[in-house]
């Protein structure tokens, strides 16, 4: 299909919905994974689809916020996804380009 501005697209064909619950047998194995990975703060702004807010070292902490879910990404992973209340926070930096990602 198509999609204003001559942009292509086409509908996403999945088992599940992802962000929510049904990921929760997939959030431990990522728990795991990234339990050792060092937490650092990012070099460049970079807004939390879990929060909202900010993403800071202490959000990516084994022991930080999340912990009780696992961690961030997994709580990332299992949790609805904040795009406004992000959004929003990217652009109070006023950037040129906004890129998102997932691990």
């Amino acid at each position: 299909g198509k999609a204003g501005a001559g942009v292509r697209c086409a509908p996403l064909r999945v088992s599940h919905a992802f962000h929510s619950s049904h990921m929760s047998p997939a959030c431990a194995a990522l728990a795991t994974a990234t339990r050792n990975v060092p937490a650092r703060a990012p070099r460049i702004p970079l807004a939390s689809n879990v929060s909202g807010g900010w993403l800071s070292a202490d959000d990516l902490r084994a022991d930080g916020p999340w912990a009780h879910e696992g961690g961030y990404w997994a709580a990332h992973m299992r949790r609805p996804v904040r795009w406004e209340q992000g959004v929003s926070k990217l652009l109070e930096w006023e950037p040129t380009a906004i890129l998102e990602v997932g691990p």
